[in-house]
């Protein structure tokens, strides 16, 4: 927000979730309003609540980021007049005014020149970090804390919140916001888009494996479904991707049926880091893919190609298949749409079998971590109702519980990545192996962990303690009290993320589910009972009861489950 005016930006995101952090006005009159007491008033509630409309039309100017992807407005709307700025102005009476408009690394560009030359707009996207604390050392740009404060709408505080601290923290200079972080889905699992329309003149039914997939883009060729140009799986020069990288054109879901993951550094039989890219299993899939290229099922001149290439000809109509990420459906596949909507109606769809397996393993998920937050927050109005002192104390040491159960935490995705790729290899002996040496690890640093909080931790939770000397003193012994009883059931926290990691990764999310009702029921019981009969330093027990109660139902879920698999003789295609 430019200097001189705290409010707009606020509500301009309240009500259409955009991404601009930059904020500021200049507002022609409009309307007459019956007395200056009415003005006043209303004024008021626009500057101090989030859907508050402003008495005057308040046009703001704006560095707006588009994007020629994704850009489907309706015949005469532009990116000032259309459904989304005519909903602002009828809700808040604002309307923006674009001083630039561009897209990708142009748009970074026009930043960075509006800042050299001190010309900014009331409201820009800022994408570098650098440019942020320039705009804030320079103060070219206002304290929003007051405004965040008052106009916020619950939906983007919820949105914020969900994050944890970490994301308005990126955005706080010296205690005050000044920004607006964006929040942003990128990555996510690969689907396998296909023309059902052509699927469905060839009577074709929807793949489950990677050779189904195949014989339907063969399909596709062979029957020229695209016209004489007809092109089979279009591919992107880089063929693979990344671990954690989610992108369009890309092979991973063939290279991950062979147990490949090329461009990352995985753990090879012989127990020693591999570069995935050198594997038996990368050279099988490679194999295979340069027998797809022979057949003309992979796009032949994939390697001269550019992105734009690969999207021209699926918006042609030519191409009926590609790898995808969820937002595929966005980008191309909505250009497609329309850019063939005058001869015909292409009608994509992803593979629903792969639908159907992520809600599968992500709703347990989801439930799990609901309950988790339900038992923290009854934890927390129990613990409302202490002392300051106590509860004070108690906060401190609570400060370190993060730490805590962030270094479980990356025990646990350790765990989930090995077993899983594993798993999904068949190769349960390697899992078994994996779990053990990550249970050894996490319980030999948690020992550590938990020894140096018990010798020193009096000396660190009182860093986070401020109070007279003698509220000081009984928050400190408090905290520490806290401090030893968290620590002597540290290891079981660190169990119970190790297993719970090791089932998720093997697809396995229902006994993860139910630990977080045992979880549950380990911290509410805690925190009625135990406060019952002694007292308030019962809820020191609160976590440790729920780590021990949740640690010992995983390893028992864990440990039965492979007595299942090995005496059905399960894989992980046979459990999918």
């Amino acid at each position: 927000m430019i200097k001189g005016f705290k409010k707009f930006c606020l509500c301009l995101l309240a009500a259409g979730a955009a991404g601009g952090i930059l904020a500021g006005c200049n507002s022609p009159a409009n309307r007459v309003l019956s007395s200056r007491q009415e003005y006043a008033e209303q004024m008021q509630a626009a500057v101090s609540t989030p859907f508050g409309a402003y008495p005057e039309t308040v046009v703001y100017t704006l560095g707006k980021m588009i994007s020629t992807n994704n850009s489907n407005m309706p015949a005469g709307d532009t990116y000032e007049d259309n459904a989304y700025t005519r909903y602002i102005k009828e809700v808040i009476n604002v309307q923006n005014r674009d001083v630039f408009e561009e897209a990708d690394k142009q748009y970074d560009t026009n930043v960075s020149m509006a800042i050299a030359m001190n010309e900014l707009p009331d409201i820009m996207l800022v994408s570098n970090y650098e440019d942020l604390e320039t705009l804030i050392e320079n103060d070219m740009i206002e304290d929003l804390t007051v405004s965040y404060q008052n106009c916020i709408s619950d939906r983007i505080r919820e949105m914020y919140a969900s994050y944890g601290e970490d994301l308005i923290d990126s955005v706080t200079f010296d205690g005050k916001i000044m920004a607006l972080p964006e929040t942003n889905i990128t990555d996510g699992p690969n689907l396998v888009w296909l023309r059902k329309d052509w699927m469905d003149t060839l009577g074709l039914s929807a793949p489950q494996t990677i050779e189904d997939v195949v014989e339907i883009v063969r399909q596709f060729v062979d029957n020229q479904m695209g016209g004489e140009e007809t092109v089979g799986l279009v591919c992107d020069t880089q063929i693979a991707g990344e671990c954690g990288y989610s992108s369009e054109y890309l092979l991973d879901l063939i290279f991950a049926s062979y147990g490949a993951y090329p461009k990352q550094w995985i753990t090879g039989d012989d127990g020693e880091l591999v570069y995935g890219s050198v594997t038996d299993e990368a050279k099988a899939a490679l194999s295979y893919v340069h027998t797809l290229y022979n057949e003309g099922i992979l796009e032949k001149n994939f390697l001269i190609h550019t992105t734009s290439n690969l999207i021209e000809m699926i918006e042609q109509g030519k191409c009926g298949s590609f790898f995808g990420p969820w937002w595929a459906a966005n980008n191309p596949l909505a250009s497609a749409v329309s850019a063939v909507a005058q001869s015909e109606k292409p009608d994509w769809q992803p593979d629903s079998s792969v639908i159907r397996r992520l809600c599968h393993l992500g709703l347990p998920l989801a439930l799990q971590h609901f309950v988790i937050v339900i038992s923290g927050i009854i934890m927390q109005a129990v613990i409302n109702t202490c002392g300051f002192v106590f509860l004070a104390g108690f906060t401190a040491t609570n400060k370190l519980h993060g730490l805590m159960d962030c270094s479980a935490s990356a025990f646990g995705y350790a765990a989930s990545t090995y077993t899983g790729q594993n798993w999904g290899a068949n190769r349960l002996d390697r899992v078994r192996m994996g779990v053990r040496s990550t249970l050894v690890l996490a319980l030999s640093f948690s020992a550590l962990l938990a020894a140096g909080m018990i010798l020193f931790g009096r000396h660190v939770v009182a860093l986070f303690i401020s109070a007279d000397a003698a509220n000081a003193a009984e928050a400190l012994s408090v905290a520490y009290d806290y401090l030893v009883v968290m620590s002597t059931f540290l290891l079981s926290a660190y169990v119970l993320h190790t297993y719970r990691s090791a089932l998720q990764g093997m697809g396995f999310t229902t006994a993860p589910m139910l630990s977080g009702l045992t979880e549950f029921a380990g911290r509410v019981g805690a925190s009625l009972l135990l406060t019952r009969v002694i007292g308030e330093r019962g809820l020191f027990y609160t976590d440790a009861a729920a780590w021990t109660f949740a640690a010992v139902f995983l390893a028992a879920s864990y440990y039965i489950q492979l007595l299942i698999i090995r005496k059905k003789g399960l894989t992980y295609q046979n459990t999918k």
